[in-house]
């Protein structure tokens, strides 16, 4: 038996720790084919392997083995639109129709990584973020490597010319063109609201979809924007949140003390009127 071989195939155990098991191994191995070893220390030294061959298994190279669902950009892209059908079924967003990307951006987060006291300390576990674009909109999401489940959107529908203007204004100014033009804000939200759907009916589907076991509707309060302890019922519609602060919430089972985010924002550049829901983490708060 090479004992240095079958150690080293175990994992990486401090050198000197290593050498001193297997010289011990390898005098014994002498002993015992000489027969002048006692029953005693054989099973002594046996146990010392064993306990070797344990801490290997624990050490963190083993860690750093860990195989994760999603590992490739492919397998990412793939499972942001499973997900999107699922959120489809599950009522959490309206049907999207067919999603075949014109714009495509994959970023990998390969650490854990803990965020500021702005985003409430939150750990952000390894993920893609995907942006995939079409004619009728984009998305913008964070899936998590490990379960494939999404935890972070921002999904966009485009208006057409025969939605309902509800406003005008001096236009959102994008591109640095036509700043001083008129939008118009028009009413597209059953792209992406599903009909009837309240707050409480939204936070039961994302209980459901994340595997938490209950939620609270939290007082949102932003100093940026000036906002104090603004609260919200959880049968007020989900499409009357359009333009107004966004929503904080906790569930049960997620991080300890960190909220998730429902904001719902109308936009009016000239010639192009869009609405954008977002739903998850790491909402930037004042």
């Amino acid at each position: 038996m090479n004992v240095i071989r079958f150690l080293e195939a175990m994992g990486e155990i401090d050198e000197s720790v290593m050498m001193e098991v297997a010289n011990t191994m390898e005098q014994t191995n002498e002993q015992e084919n000489r027969a002048r070893i006692h029953a005693g220390r054989r099973r002594f030294f046996r146990t010392l392997l064993i306990a070797a061959a344990i801490a290997a298994v624990l050490s963190a190279s083993a860690f750093a083995a860990y195989s994760y669902l999603l590992s490739t950009p492919e397998q990412a892209v793939k499972a942001v639109k499973q997900e999107i059908r699922r959120w489809e079924e599950l009522g959490i967003i309206a049907p999207q129709g067919d999603i075949e990307e014109e714009w495509l951006r994959v970023r990998k987060t390969e650490e854990p990584t803990e965020l500021s006291a702005y985003y409430f300390h939150r750990i952000i576990r390894p993920h893609y973020q995907v942006a995939l674009r079409w004619d009728k909109g984009y998305l913008v999401c964070k899936i998590d490597m490990a379960d494939g489940k999404l935890y972070d959107i921002s999904l966009c529908a485009y208006a057409d010319e025969d939605d309902p203007i509800v406003g005008e204004g001096v236009g959102d100014d994008f591109d640095g063109e036509g700043e001083n033009d008129i939008g118009y804000f028009r009413d597209n939200l059953d792209d992406l609201i599903p009909e009837g759907l309240t707050l409480d009916m939204l936070c039961e589907r994302l209980m459901e979809y994340w595997g938490f076991q209950g939620y609270m509707l939290a007082p949102t309060t932003d100093s940026f924007y000036g906002w104090q302890n603004i609260t919200y019922s959880g049968e007020m519609p989900v499409r009357e949140l359009w333009n107004q602060p966004y929503v904080t919430v906790y569930f049960n089972g997620d991080q300890e003390g960190v909220p998730m985010f429902i904001e719902l924002n109308g936009f009016n550049p000239p010639g192009e009127a869009h609405t954008i829901l977002m739903i998850g983490t790491n909402h930037a708060v004042g």
